[in-house]
């Protein structure tokens, strides 16, 4: 959990360099500061994984299966790579409609699906592109189904 605290705070710190707080920077301090961003991302993703793999045995790491609405997830997923879509310049959208609907699940382990499929959604979107996502669920006799569609 410490290794998860200091990206985010070297995160936040790159964040506000990167965002002007600081003065005007160089073209060339620019792009290490992007650089810096991308591997803080990347490596929280690794961190993540790593706690998810070292949970001890009193801690739950089953599967909840709830009744979860899709278009939270989709939400609450892209808000997560927002900062990395407009770093990137990015027209970068959630088309959500009124039938997205609900799925069952595990709200954490929908949200994490989500959200690495937009990362690399806006990960393949060239500079200035636009990228969006459009996610559906529908009910079957025997349960849901959810499919998302992400443009990059």
């Amino acid at each position: 959990m410490n290794s998860r605290r200091r990206l985010t705070s070297i995160s936040g710190f790159a964040e506000m360099l990167h965002g002007g707080c600081a003065g005007p920077m160089s073209e060339q301090a620019g792009g290490y500061l992007e650089a810096i961003l991308e591997s803080v991302e990347r490596l929280g993703l690794l961190v993540d994984d790593v706690l998810d793999l070292t949970r001890t045995e009193s801690e739950s790491t089953e599967m909840v299966r709830t009744d979860v609405e899709l278009a939270v997830v989709a939400r609450a997923a892209a808000g997560s790579i927002q900062a990395t879509a407009r770093r990137r310049k990015l027209d970068f959208a959630i088309e959500i409609g009124r039938s997205t609907g609900r799925v069952c699940g595990d709200p954490k382990r929908l949200r994490e699906i989500v959200e690495h499929l937009l990362r690399h959604a806006v990960a393949g979107t060239p500079e200035g592109g636009g990228s969006s996502c459009t996610p559906t669920a529908t009910r079957r006799m025997h349960g849901s189904s959810c499919r998302m569609t992400a443009r990059g």
